[in-house]
């Protein structure tokens, strides 16, 4: 099992320093202002209250989460089934993890639900999803559940489809052979997806000290297919597997892309910047949330700043 820090899914206290100490710097100044804004979504407000609970130690946010997942966002099943429960499960992960040690979640209260969650995991599990995104999306459930849990083997189960990936999917120029291979329509949205699914584990594993950046074959590893998507953000139409529309790709970018800052934050990329420049501040309710306040760098002010 990795070194646990059981701090948020996707990031480190090391995270949580450089935010508050820069969070009147833009973009994290504009991502602080989201953080604090309400919204209607029950889920988008349970992990805004949960990040701000872990973040800035709001004991009303806190509470209120705690309360929640004991109560509204856990009654029986999330969803009835597919990836649309996998992605809401994501979600309870995540909001889980970030309030695991707070006062009102205690160790009775903390086994209950891990029960439950755990036994929602598995009928998850028991699915098998046909196309690679979503079975990609599965093995970060794995991985996270995992994490949560303690279950290591739930955790390396992930790890390890995550690298047979790695060496057997992804193609030097960054796409995902099974992604591309049928021209249905829905190309770009299978490599959007299973890039993000890729992308998210990696930084998962990394919060909890295990380096799934870094693994590769042939030279290939996750940067080379999350590299791919900037391209297609400026020329949707240069998409070689199929037809392309702006209204079919901007939407992924704008609802499904925390993992972009997740991945400019190691890669430094100028053209992930210049794009990051005009979604931020990010939200991904089941990617990570708001990963423009826990990912993004300030912006320093002067040769001093």
């Amino acid at each position: 099992m990795p070194t646990l820090l059981h701090c948020g899914l996707y990031f480190t206290p090391d995270h949580i320093k450089e935010t508050l100490k820069h969070r009147e710097r833009e973009p994290l100044k504009a991502a602080w202002d989201a953080l604090h804004t309400p919204v209607e979504n029950p889920w988008a407000a349970a992990l805004l209250n949960a990040l701000r609970w872990r973040i800035a130690q709001d004991q009303t946010a806190g509470d209120v989460t705690v309360h929640a997942l004991a109560r509204d966002l856990f009654a029986g099943d999330v969803v009835s089934t597919g990836s649309e429960r996998v992605a809401m499960l994501l979600t309870l992960a995540h909001i889980a993890e970030l309030v695991r040690d707070h006062p009102h979640m205690g160790p009775s209260q903390w086994a209950d639900w891990s029960r439950a969650f755990a036994a929602q995991v598995e009928a998850a599990q028991a699915e098998t999803p046909t196309e690679i995104n979503e079975r990609l999306e599965l093995a970060r459930l794995t991985l996270v559940s995992g994490i949560v849990l303690e279950h290591g083997d739930w955790f390396e189960t992930g790890a390890e489809i995550f690298r047979q990936t790695i060496r057997d999917e992804v193609r030097p120029a960054g796409y995902l052979e099974s992604a591309v291979a049928i021209k249905d329509g829905g190309t770009f949205g299978r490599q959007f997806r299973a890039t993000r699914s890729l992308v998210l584990m990696a930084e998962a594993a990394a919060s909890s000290g295990v380096d799934l950046w870094s693994s590769e074959a042939r030279g290939i590893s996750v940067t080379t297919a999350a590299t791919y998507l900037i391209y297609y953000y400026y020329y949707p139409e240069k998409w070689k597997w199929e037809a392309l529309t702006p209204e079919v790709s901007q939407p992924l970018y704008t609802s499904e892309g925390g993992f972009l800052e997740m991945f400019y934050r190691r890669s430094r990329h100028k053209d992930m910047k210049l794009m990051l420049d005009d979604l931020r501040p990010v939200f991904d309710l089941s990617g990570g949330g708001l990963t423009t306040a826990t990912h993004a760098v300030g912006i320093r002010r002067g040769l001093f700043g």
